[in-house]
């Protein structure tokens, strides 16, 4: 009984704990969202400029030896013109990103679709300042053009929210960070 359970535990440990191993998806990645005054009256006709770090997409063991230009990856930078609405919205096309593949037990690989992004948000009119904003949770920081952190209270943003929009479609994988930004 000893010998039979010394031949199985390793195979039993490897089953209880999983077996993974690192790979990549493509997927469609967009921002969307909404620019208002701190009446909720929406902003037309202002540009809005977005940093998505070269960082996005990678992961796991990605950053340890290699930095995100082994990986063809550098900061992608866009500008966006709210319309009538205040709102605005940009496609950002396809997009790799890291994925964990889980092989024991065998359910498939995630994230299924690009992950959330992370954006650096600037205002032009305000020459000062700008957001790091997580669309995963809604957290996000202001901070000066020197890269000091500025409380929020103090900044010309009363708030931003988040949320995050994934189309589990097998065909089109799709990521849309939404960003709804109130100023003061």
């Amino acid at each position: 009984m000893n010998r039979v359970l010394f031949i199985f535990a390793p195979i039993l440990g490897l089953l209880i704990e999983g077996c993974a191993a690192p790979g990549s998806g493509i997927g469609n990645l967009a921002v969307s969202g909404r620019l208002t005054s701190s009446s909720d009256q929406p902003i037309s006709g202002k540009e809005i400029q977005f940093i998505l770090p070269a960082t996005y997409g990678l992961g796991g063991l990605d950053l340890v030896m290699n930095s995100p230009d082994d990986f063809g990856h550098k900061d992608r930078r866009f500008n966006v013109t709210t319309d009538e609405n205040g709102q605005f919205y940009q496609d950002l096309g396809q997009t790799i990103y890291h994925v964990t593949c889980w092989l024991l037990p065998p359910v498939g690989c995630y994230p299924s679709g690009p992950p959330a992004p992370f954006l650096l948000v600037r205002l032009p009119d305000n020459q000062s300042e700008y957001y790091a904003v997580q669309t995963q949770d809604g957290q996000f920081k202001v901070f000066t053009m020197s890269g000091k952190e500025t409380p929020v209270e103090e900044s010309s943003v009363k708030s931003i929210s988040t949320k995050v929009e994934n189309s589990n479609d097998k065909k089109e994988r799709s990521t849309v960070g939404v960003i709804n930004i109130q100023i003061k």
